[in-house]
């Protein structure tokens, strides 16, 4: 009985650890599923805003094509760029942001307003990028 208890437990622990854990692609294609939620997520670090050195640029290995904004709570982006890393944070829709909010870049990376619907931007308050 003791032995059920602890692997019953176990297997609730792995069971939470692995809750958070997504594709960055699914969700991009289904944000809305993850808004307010906890996720973690593997990429690659596309780009750094030149302005803001808190937020960053993410794709998946797969399709370099899809980009999720991070913001990090602390630390610089800067050593990121270009690197796979592990995003721990809360997806969360923009409210309004500027299409080029800095005139630094491009602004292909910026959020675009809500009131655009499908093409409403979301990001990651990132917790720990690794």
């Amino acid at each position: 009985m003791k032995r059920f208890f602890l692997v019953s437990l176990f297997l609730i622990g792995v069971f939470v650890a692995q809750a958070g854990k997504v594709e960055l692609a699914d969700v991009a294609k289904n944000p809305g599923k993850h808004v307010g939620k906890s996720i973690e997520f593997k990429g690659t670090v596309l780009s750094v805003c030149p302005k803001s050195d808190k937020r960053l640029f993410v794709s998946p290995a797969s399709d370099r094509s899809v980009r999720m904004a991070v913001v990090l709570k602390s630390g610089s982006a800067a050593s990121f760029k270009g690197k796979e890393v592990t995003v721990k944070g809360v997806l969360k829709k923009v409210t309004y942001v500027a299409a080029k909010p800095c005139g630094r870049c491009d602004g292909k990376d910026c959020a675009k307003s809500v009131s655009e619907g499908s093409a409403a931007s979301y990001y990651v308050e990132a917790v720990s990028v690794k």
